[in-house]
């Protein structure tokens, strides 16, 4: 069954992670029923976890980004899977370079993208699918999931299916498959750091476990 991960006005089941000596605000908001990264230029940077963790599993959720737009033409926002470990607010984001995650033991992860064309001016919505040098999955080659076109109103719905030996994205409908992929037991997160992020509708559906799963490192580390 469909479990909603974000109820729409508060962060019950999320734990904030960020740097509260450095910053005198969180880096998201909610504005009911959106749940907001606030990223951009000169904000506070952190992540949000889930309190509870997760192996195999179907995330699905809507997202819009923000306007600013820290690089051109990319603008990037991340989701993450199998964190493990004790939580750090100085590894959101990423390295460069080396391009690679500040989390070397990331399980996975996916840069939410916008790309705009040169010649014709239009907006592409798609990710990046990455994974920790030092994780489980550090021999999975880097993946580009290409999105279809952007819904009437301007949300984007993505989904992330995490399977032993297989993991699968949609984003707007269009579907990516990368094979050889392992899930660990861990958090998800959401990370608030270059480019914010709109959510909404935040939901995952736990499925049967088909394989013995990785060993998490034990919760009070977090």
């Amino acid at each position: 069954a469909w479990v909603p991960l974000f109820n729409g006005k508060d962060l019950t089941g999320w734990i904030e992670v960020y740097d509260k000596k450095k910053y005198a605000t969180a880096p998201w908001d909610i504005v009911e029923p959106v749940l907001v990264l606030k990223g951009g230029k000169d904000q506070p940077t952190g992540y949000l976890r889930t309190e509870k963790q997760y192996r195999e599993f179907h995330l699905r959720f809507d997202y819009k980004h923000t306007s600013f737009a820290p690089q051109d033409p990319v603008n990037n926002s991340h989701v993450y899977w199998g964190m493990q470990g004790p939580d750090d607010p100085s590894t959101v984001g990423m390295n460069y370079p080396p391009l690679e995650p500040k989390r070397a033991d990331l399980c996975g992860g996916l840069e939410l993208s916008t790309s705009t064309g040169k010649q014709d001016g239009k907006v592409f919505h798609d990710g990046v699918v990455f994974f920790g040098k030092k994780g489980i999955n550090k021999n999975v080659a880097w993946t580009l999931a290409k999105g279809g076109d952007t819904p009437a109103d301007k949300w984007n719905r993505a989904e992330i299916i995490s399977k032993s030996g297989e993991l699968e994205f949609r984003i707007n409908g269009v579907s990516k498959i990368i094979k050889g992929f392992q899930p660990i037991q861990g958090h998800l997160g959401l990370c608030s750091s270059e480019q914010g992020l709109h959510l909404r509708n935040v939901e995952i559906k736990e499925l049967p476990q088909t394989a013995k799963a990785e060993a998490a490192e034990p919760s009070e580390d977090m």
